[in-house]
């Protein structure tokens, strides 16, 4: 970021750039999943996101199922 820290929008303008910096990270997440992997979440299950997608280095699982391109590989967590 070319901006100067005395600058009175820099506070602004670096809190912009943390959130696009993690929307990012999300968004590649999201693109990457690969398997369906749920975790509890209140009193429902929710995707996995982090156990869901394909990190860079890893390779992709066996495929078991698929629908609508997302694989399904019947791992749950127990408490269905």
């Amino acid at each position: 970021m070319d901006m100067e820290e005395k600058d009175p929008l820099y506070k602004s303008v670096k809190g912009i750039e943390t959130g696009i910096i993690k929307a990012n990270m999300l968004i590649k997440k999201i693109m990457g999943i690969t398997r369906y992997q749920s975790k509890p979440y209140l009193k429902i299950n929710i995707v996995d996101i982090e156990k869901s997608s394909q990190h860079e280095n890893e390779s992709p699982p066996p495929l078991v199922t698929r629908h609508h391109d997302v694989t399904h590989t019947g791992e749950t967590d127990g408490k269905e």
